[in-house]
């Protein structure tokens, strides 16, 4: 099962609307600390907002600027805090709402980005980038058709967007439309040839496609350009593994857990494809360190995965509970289940993935 890259315009979308601060001196040394920011030197624009801040505490563009780098850094309720106090001061921009709506979005709090994002576009027609992230955050609401309808205003607002290509892929993906979303990825790649989130999600529809090879092909572009995203190796991990060329499945894992040993689902599928191979180098202290992990609930190892390992029924139930509440959560919109009485004869009711021209299908 491959992992999916989260997608969303940069958060660094538009610097400037009304700010909060007259033409003097603060107004150009904040324009030293976005070109310092716009560069990549987060920590040099970062101070330098915290000087405006220390002169003027009110400053609404240094404070949703200093929220903007807290997103780059990952710091997303930090990010969250910084940028309402900005909006309390100027309600009025549009980046201020957009940018609420990524930091949102990161914390998982869709419905709440999607209100931040239609403030932006409410302020501002033409910020194709918040129809965009609109976008990315009705895919995860699962209103695909929206998702792609939002994307499709962005692109019309700039054909340029590749985040909004890279979204439609995404949702058409979610929609087993997975030929065009690979053609999506592919508009995103000719308009930058050096996006890796397009290379890592064209990787993951091709699998899916089973074209494993030209999956293959595309997580290699992904990771020369980001070699420290454990998620493409993974999702390269799984490619090999249908292969069957597991010497290279493995080697594919183990990149993965050095960077990141807790990735979701790798600790098991790792031991799991080195079982295939024989190699029983620390096999022990390897299932003890899973077992732990599934008892403290660790997404660690999927539930099919585990069933070669020796491990305690209560331990494969674990497995399948966090399996089931990480990839199918309670969806209240379905209503709850109605609890039937009792019959006089039994009834059964049989499910299968297997109900077509299949082995299981005949058998029964």
């Amino acid at each position: 099962m491959v992992r999916k890259t989260r997608q969303y315009s940069n958060p660094f979308l538009k610097v400037g609307g009304v700010a909060s601060f007259p033409a003097t001196s603060s107004a150009l040394k904040i324009q030293d600390a976005v070109a310092l920011h716009k560069k990549g030197n987060l920590d040099q624009a970062e101070a330098i907002y915290l000087r405006i801040l220390a002169i003027n505490p009110a400053n609404s563009e240094a404070l949703q600027l200093l929220g903007a780098i807290a997103l780059e850094k990952g710091n997303n309720q930090d990010a969250l805090e910084l940028i309402n106090l900005a909006i309390e001061i100027n309600p009025k921009v549009a980046s201020y709402h957009s940018n609420q709506g990524v930091a949102f979005k990161e914390l998982d709090k869709f419905e709440d980005a999607v209100a931040s994002f239609d403030k932006a576009i409410e302020l501002d027609p033409g910020y194709a980038e918040a129809y965009s992230n609109r976008g990315a955050a009705l895919r995860r609401l699962h209103l695909l058709d929206a998702a792609i309808e939002s994307c499709e205003k962005a692109i019309a607002l700039n054909t340029n967007l590749v985040e909004a290509y890279s979204n439609i892929g995404l949702a058409l993906q979610e929609q087993r439309k997975l030929d065009a979303a690979v053609l999506n990825f592919d508009k995103a790649i000719s308009l930058n040839p050096n996006y890796f989130q397009a290379y890592s999600n064209r990787g993951n529809a091709l699998l899916e496609l089973r074209q494993f090879d030209s999956a293959i092909e595309s997580y290699k572009k992904a990771i020369a350009l980001q070699p420290e995203s454990a998620e493409v190796f993974y999702n390269l991990g799984a490619a090999f593994k249908e292969l069957k060329q597991l010497d290279s499945a493995i080697d594919s894992y183990d990149n993965a857990f050095n960077l990141k040993p807790d990735h979701p689902y790798l600790g098991g599928m790792r031991q799991h494809i080195k079982m295939f191979v024989c190699d029983w180098k620390n096999f022990e202290s390897s299932i003890q360190l899973l077992n732990k992990k599934i008892q403290d609930k660790f997404r660690v190892a999927h539930s099919f995965t585990i069933m070669s390992l020796p491990f305690s029924l209560s331990a494969h139930r674990h497995a399948a509970e966090i399996l089931c509440g990480d990839k199918y959560p309670y969806n209240s919109s379905l209503g709850p289940v109605v609890k039937q009485p009792r019959h006089s004869k039994i009834r059964l009711g049989y499910y299968s993935a297997d109900f077509h021209n299949h082995a299981t299908a005949y058998l029964m």
